[in-house]
């Protein structure tokens, strides 16, 4: 009684009478109206697609996570104490080196400075790897749909010093669910540059300019998700993708060889062909007549002549 009241109510804000809502609710129902009957027979008539393909739909799961155990969270102070590191002993050893020369950089690198420098990097990434620990294992809420990637993490079981860890207020009150939501990622499918599968791990990462995206899909969403991806980005040229990420249709393209050009020499020859409107070539072959053959006779003892003069002036000297 109370559902049907609610959907009597539903139809009369929309101005629907009562009995074009009682129709549509045996529509919806079991499409055993004439609505229903049409409706059926238009999807009949439509039969498949013409690709013949299934369009991969949104993909949502939800996965454990460790920051610990995770490349890409070491990753990201990595890539920013590493060129700190190079950038500040580039500068030490130029200033030594511009003020002293070449003596008082040989006196800096044989003295404690490099020591004292690498124990920072050192005591650097063992805070980076307490922290990490710290922030205890997390909770990725993830989903793929037509617009992009999205990731919520959320943090079961908070305590003020997890919170500490991932630097947010330890104020901070857990749901009725026991977790606190402690950030959000959103990729746009046009935004990404490059893609790379990790299969081993059922992982994907996702290059969106400087930054990357690790999605860490479970056994049963990865090939979905890969769907997906293969739909949304495989037609792509300017993405970089695996082969198998990349449209049949465009591999055959990229596979198949480039006409070779003709060279110089061929279009040289082409173009001298005469054409059927001209008619072959004049012929530059001097005629053998009888004139000409004893002209050549008469070169060939010349020049025997000659010869027998010269070996008799060789002979008498």
């Amino acid at each position: 009684m109370p559902r049907r009241k609610a959907e009597s109510q539903a139809a009369v804000k929309a101005g629907r009478t009562g009995a074009a809502a009682e129709e549509e609710k045996n529509g919806k129902a079991g499409n055993t109206g004439e609505n229903g009957k049409n409706a059926k027979a238009a999807e009949k008539a439509k039969g498949p697609s013409p690709s013949g393909k299934k369009k991969a739909g949104a993909v949502s799961f939800c996965v454990d996570h460790v920051p610990f155990r995770d490349w890409n969270s070491w990753n990201q102070p990595v890539r920013i104490l590493v060129p700190l590191f190079v950038l500040t002993l580039v500068l030490v050893f130029s200033l030594e080196y511009l003020l002293g020369g070449n003596e008082e950089v040989l006196r800096l690198s044989q003295g404690g400075f490099l020591h004292s420098a690498l124990i920072l990097l050192a005591l650097s990434f063992l805070f980076t790897g307490a922290v990490l620990l710290l922030r205890g294992a997390d909770v990725l809420d993830c989903s793929c749909d037509s617009q992009g990637i999205h990731m919520e993490i959320y943090l079961p079981r908070p305590t003020p010093l997890k919170l500490l860890a991932r630097f947010r207020s330890p104020d901070l009150t857990p749901g009725e669910d026991g977790m606190v939501f402690i950030e959000s990622q959103d990729v746009a499918w046009n935004s990404v540059t490059r893609v790379q599968l990790w299969p081993e791990t059922t992982s994907i990462l996702i290059y969106h300019g400087a930054a990357c995206l690790t999605l860490p899909c479970t056994p049963f969403s990865y090939e979905p998700v890969l769907q997906l991806i293969r739909e949304k980005l495989g037609k792509k040229q300017h993405v970089r993708l695996p082969r198998e990420l990349r449209d049949p249709a465009l591999l055959q393209r990229m596979d198949r060889p480039a006409p070779k050009k003709a060279g110089k020499k061929k279009r040289r020859a082409a173009s001298r062909e005469p054409s059927p409107r001209q008619g072959a070539p004049k012929s530059t072959t001097p005629r053998l007549t009888p004139e000409f053959l004893a002209d050549i006779q008469r070169m060939n003892a010349e020049d025997e002549a000659a010869a027998r003069r010269k070996d008799a002036k060789h002979k008498q000297r």
